[in-house]
């Protein structure tokens, strides 16, 4: 998305840059901006063990709308 944006980016890119820049060239709102934020902690948590920080319908979720984002975004 972001070649497809012209968003430059460093050699090393974070998804909070990315994410922000994306929002920033209204390829997406700040809901979705929010959201992504949101499923990147839930990923975040899954990745160092910390199951008390999500619930497994999150991953549900989160698993939904990524399909949905994917299917309307990168088409």
């Amino acid at each position: 998305l972001c070649d497809l944006a012209s968003i430059d980016l460093p050699a090393k890119p974070k998804l909070d840059f990315m994410n922000a820049q994306l929002a920033k060239k209204n390829v997406f709102n700040k809901l979705t901006q929010k959201r992504i934020t949101a499923i990147a902690d839930i990923r975040n948590s899954a990745a160092h063990g910390k199951w008390s920080e999500f619930q497994p319908e999150d991953v549900a979720d989160m698993l939904k709308w990524i399909a949905s984002f994917s299917e309307n975004h990168l088409g």
